[in-house]
């Protein structure tokens, strides 16, 4: 399959495929051919955290080397830029297009790895663990949270002291006459759950966008965030990032498919299929997500192993 003129996101488990199987020439070479025909291959700040989680520091070091050589110098925007900017935009039906590269530390470190091959990553492990594991260990709870609130199980003991709020909020969306099939309501609570977390917590490795964004609002207590969001935008609840982020959850507990990532990476993985034109994966998950809705922007996934890659010669002249 041969495109053109596209930006083209990996998911991480694509580039574990491409890393375990090609080496830094291949990545080089099919870089000038995707280049010649127009195309870009794109990383986001969520792959980068996850491949510099690689305990192997060895395999780290040769991932990110390769990746050097494949993915375009500049970074997508993280999750909370992107939630950010779409609420910003008025949370509209269609987003306008605008320059969706990365403003963040990293995505400028990135960009000087790329011009420089011989750089490496300076960063705090110890802080990026500390991080990461909070995510790991929230998803796991998470997976159990969600589970109880789509099946409408009444938890035995208090996971979620906002499970409360949800309930009364999928209330008012039913006195609102929005949608009341039982699949979408499954769909707004977890929902309500993703804009709680992510928006109202600041749930995200680097959350200077949310941070900034409380700030100017100055509402510093969760209750009141989580108050202002569903009085002034109840649409994030069936529109946007986090109702994109709720079908990929939603698929993962239908299928009772448990990611070793965590469900909450998958979650922001999943809002760069607004943005971008292909999105590859090796990962099962996203490919149930789009059997399950026929919605366009999920059409856009690929299947690493469903794609032909082959290699061959090329001079490559920078």
């Amino acid at each position: 399959m041969t495109w053109f003129r596209k930006n083209i996101y990996w998911e991480t488990s694509a580039i574990n495929y491409f890393c375990e199987r090609f080496d830094w020439n291949d990545a080089i070479a099919t870089k000038g051919l995707q280049l010649s025909n127009g195309n870009k291959y794109y990383l986001s700040p969520v792959t980068l955290w996850e491949i510099l989680l690689t305990k192997d520091n060895q395999k780290r070091e040769e991932i990110l080397f390769k990746c050097q050589n494949l993915f375009y110098n500049r970074l997508l925007n993280s999750p909370s830029e992107f939630i950010i900017n779409y609420i910003n935009a008025g949370c509209p039906l269609v987003e306008k297009k605008y320059n969706f590269h990365s403003k963040l530390p990293l995505a400028q470190h990135w960009n000087n790895l790329c011009e420089n091959k011989k750089l490496t990553f300076k960063y705090d492990v110890d802080q990026l663990i500390a991080q990461s594991t909070h995510l790991r260990d929230l998803s796991k709870r998470l997976w159990k949270i969600i589970y109880n609130i789509y099946f409408e199980i009444e938890p035995k003991e208090i996971e979620f002291k906002y499970q409360n709020v949800i309930r009364t909020c999928v209330t008012l969306l039913k006195d609102r006459n929005r949608q009341n099939d039982p699949a979408s309501i499954k769909i707004y609570k977890i929902s309500i759950l993703l804009i709680i977390y992510f928006l109202c917590i600041g749930t995200d490795i680097d959350n200077t966008p949310i941070r900034n964004f409380w700030d100017k609002l100055k509402i510093e207590s969760i209750t009141d965030r989580i108050a202002f969001v569903l009085d002034n935008y109840e649409i994030l609840v069936y529109r946007g990032p986090f109702a994109e982020m709720a079908s990929m959850a939603a698929v993962q507990i239908e299928h009772n498919l448990k990611s070793n990532r965590g469900l909450i990476f998958d979650c922001l993985h999943t809002i760069y299929l607004c943005y971008i034109d292909i999105f590859i994966t090796n990962d099962l998950h996203f490919t149930k997500l789009k059997k399950k809705h026929q919605h366009l922007i999920f059409q856009k996934i690929y299947h690493i192993k469903d794609l032909k890659i082959t290699t061959q010669e090329r001079n490559i002249i920078f």
